[in-house]
């Protein structure tokens, strides 16, 4: 299925026909997780046009218009202008007399009376049509005849006619970019795709270390939508990290951009060579400022939420969603979504269950603490992407680690927590120092040649077995280890530096043992410390 070029044409705007509006309809989404999604919607035909409003703003390079049948001829962006009304209320009766003269009103009247020192007051009532208008009198048209009416011996108005008018209209105009699309007649839909901002999804994971040897792996998403209304869509989740240079910039037919504001855009967002190469490029911009503004618009977060009640009896099996290697990508597919703007939804997208090795770590230096691991293999045949996966036993989290991108078929580690229990010491003495050991042209001691011996003890108070991990670092040439730990030497580099070793013990503890690790090495030392 290839993709139709649009023909080349010279049509003038005003000589484009204007059919109603028509909403294409999402058909998939395929989303990152850095916030931009690549949307494809059909769009209906009708005598070959169409006419879409509630255009999106895409990115650079990435709205392509296609069909299976019949040629497209021209998709044009139009900035459509509609007249607009508002109606405002009136906030004081002032507002409402001078806007209906002729109209009918009751007037309730108060006037004060003062004789021989005392006051009365007087009210009364005057109705008819409203003839004039002043903030200080008021012409009323009885049957009577006439009444002038002082504005300020009005009391209350009562409206006695059915067409009073109580609202201030302020018109204007409203601007809206729509697409016209135009196809030979017997084109029936044509599909539109486009990168756009405002939808993601954030991974999570849950762990389940209820058994012993055996643990179980639930995957979730969450999956936030602030972009638009979508009913029964394919959704498919992307894993890894695409190489979309362009996603900053806004395509021109969709920005809305004036020409050279643009042009700018160009310059400050795309890679240089771009810019440089075609001709775009621009001395002084602000076009980095423009497009993000432009492609803003209230794309919030969501935040992802934990599993709860799961222990190793309940833990609920769930079906694993499709998926489909592409290049360096994996989907995840979700069939006949629907999600409204703003909405957020929980998917489950896989589970399995695999054997786990449970490791406490020490990295060999006094008063550092003792981490509970553990090491399993991603068995998916998927990839494992980066999120925070949370650690269950028999119902209750035990702790939380950050699940790195995990290749399918490799093994993951995750800390579990911090070991209280198991006991750990160092202590390292000096055995022997050869003073002036490198010396300079006149024969003066710089560095002295110290020898050490470092001992290490683990307790383990549990009433089981343990395996235990050191990775402990020595700045020096070690001379013997017991028992013998695997090394890693960095060489040395200038005369009279001290290489880097890491040895590395992998022993299993048994219940109420206690196992001492001796290192002997040398190290050179400025002469004096």
């Amino acid at each position: 299925m290839g993709f139709i070029p649009l023909l080349s044409s010279a049509l003038v705007l005003s000589q484009i026909a204007t059919p109603a509006p028509t909403a294409p309809k999402v058909i998939s989404v395929s989303m990152f997780k850095n916030g931009y999604a690549f949307i494809t919607r059909e769009i209906p035909m009708t005598d070959g046009q169409a006419r879409i409003v509630d255009v999106p703003k895409t990115s650079l390079g990435s709205l392509w218009f296609w069909t299976n049948e019949g040629q497209i001829e021209s998709v044009t962006s139009v900035d459509e202008t509609t007249p607009t009304s508002t109606k405002i209320p009136f906030n004081s009766f002032q507002d409402v007399l001078a806007a209906n003269i002729g109209k009918k009103f009751g007037f309730n009247l108060l006037t004060t009376e003062e004789k021989d020192g005392k006051k009365t007051d007087h009210r009364s009532t005057v109705e008819g049509i409203l003839k004039s208008y002043s903030p200080e009198l008021l012409a009323v048209e009885g049957a009577d005849g006439t009444v002038m009416v002082p504005f300020s011996h009005i009391e209350g108005v009562t409206a006695k006619d059915a067409g009073i008018v109580l609202n201030r209209e302020n018109k204007g105009e409203a601007h809206a970019l729509t697409y016209q699309v135009r196809a030979k007649g017997n084109t029936k839909s044509v599909m539109m795709m486009s990168l756009e901002r405002g939808m993601a999804w954030a991974p999570g994971y849950a762990i389940d270390l209820s058994a012993p040897d055996k643990l179980t792996f639930t995957a979730k998403s969450t999956v936030l939508n602030d972009l638009l209304d979508f009913q029964d869509a394919k959704v498919r989740l992307i894993t890894g990290f695409p190489n979309l240079q362009f996603q900053n910039i806004l395509d021109p037919l969709t920005s809305g951009m004036s020409v050279d504001d643009w042009l700018r855009s160009i310059s400050a967002g795309a890679p240089a060579n771009y810019a440089r190469d075609s001709g775009m490029a621009f001395q002084n911009t602000r076009a980095g400022e423009i497009t993000r503004k432009a492609a803003a618009g209230g794309f919030g977060g969501g935040g992802i939420g934990g599993p709860a009640g799961m222990s190793g009896a309940d833990f609920v099996a769930i079906d694993n969603v499709p998926g489909e290697q592409l290049e360096d990508l994996f989907y995840y597919d979700l069939e006949k979504v629907s999600l409204k703007k703003g909405s957020r939804s929980y998917q489950y997208i896989y589970q399995f269950d695999a054997p786990y090795k449970r490791t406490f770590t020490w990295d060999g230096e006094s008063g550092t603490p003792v981490f509970n691991k553990i090491k399993f293999k991603n068995q998916t045949g998927k990839p494992i992407s980066t999120a925070a996966a949370s650690m269950f036993k028999k119902g209750e989290i035990v702790g939380q680690g950050m699940m790195n991108y995990t290749a399918a078929n490799t093994e993951a580690e995750l800390t579990v927590s911090r070991s209280l229990d198991i006991k750990t010491s160092s202590t390292t003495e000096i055995a022997d120092r050869a003073v002036g050991a490198i010396k300079d042209k006149k024969g003066n001691p710089t560095m002295d040649l110290i020898t050490y011996e470092t001992e290490l003890e683990v307790e383990n108070p549990k009433d089981e077995a343990i395996n235990f991990s050191i990775r402990k670092v020595i700045a020096g040439d070690v001379q013997k280890s017991e028992p013998k730990a695997e090394m890693d030497t960095s060489k040395t580099g200038l005369k009279g530096t001290n290489p880097y070793t890491i040895l590395k013990w992998d022993t299993k503890i048994e219940a109420g043992q206690s196992v001492k690790y001796t290192v002997r090495y040398r190290a050179y030392v400025p002469t004096g410390q």
